[in-house]
């Protein structure tokens, strides 16, 4: 019995903490944005930036065909980080196309509706693998 109770206050005590961390209110939600984050020149550009910076991996032009999506984040100022695979089709080809990406230009960052001023936003873009 001693144990239990023992137990429950140390249960009780432990949660206070937890309890008393404050919430970050600088963070701020948009649901709602004016115009998303865009390529310089728009999917024409993006898609010849593609095409001239991903090469299949040597073994991908035997049988591999698909679109490796990969999400990053568009800063305010434009700026790209956090680039990772969504969805691959095989490491090689995966690991290609993020390379390739990460050397893309700035991009013309997304804007709220309401205060149209330049937000950071997830992205996630396809590229495509195809014989």
């Amino acid at each position: 019995m001693k144990a239990i109770t023992v137990l429950t206050i140390y249960v009780l005590l432990s949660a206070v903490p937890t309890l008393a961390q404050e919430q970050d209110s600088t963070s701020k939600i948009i649901c709602i944005v004016e115009h998303p984050a865009q390529f310089p020149g728009g999917v024409g550009e993006y898609k010849k930036f593609v095409k001239k910076n991903v090469k299949y991996p040597g073994h991908g032009r035997l049988c591999i065909e698909g679109s490796v999506y990969i999400g990053f984040t568009v800063h305010p100022d434009g700026s790209l980080t956090d680039f990772a695979v969504v969805k691959g089709i095989c490491t090689e080809c995966d690991e290609n196309a993020m390379e390739a990406l990460k050397k893309m230009p700035r991009w013309i960052p997304a804007t709220t509706s309401d205060e149209r001023k330049p937000i950071k936003i997830r992205m996630t873009v396809p590229v495509k693998f195809g014989l």
